[in-house]
């Protein structure tokens, strides 16, 4: 290499490579935001039949507690016994 072909260094110049720069951003379409969530409140509005089935469901579960709680209080003896009513006296009381 002959001395003549280097190239001359500039006043200002640095030894360290050229920073890298990132690509340039394209624009594009931006998406839409993303949905909220429903509640479950929407939920039911929005569909009877989605209604429907919770009540029934809930009308069950209450139902089969009912239930059970009975059965309990029987095998325990929790529940006072019916007393029939007592027959109307045929003679007055003074």
């Amino acid at each position: 290499m002959n001395p003549d072909d280097a190239p001359l260094p500039e006043p200002s110049g640095s030894l360290l490579p050229p920073t890298r720069h990132p690509p340039t951003a394209l624009a594009i379409a931006t998406p839409p935001p993303p949905r909220r969530p429903r509640s479950i409140h929407e939920k039911l509005q929005a569909d009877p039949r989605t209604r429907r089935l919770v009540d029934n469901a809930i009308g069950f579960v209450f139902d089969r507690a009912d239930a059970i709680g009975d059965e309990i209080a029987k095998f325990f003896g929790l529940r006072p016994r019916q007393v029939s009513p007592a027959p109307p006296r045929s003679d007055p009381v003074d």
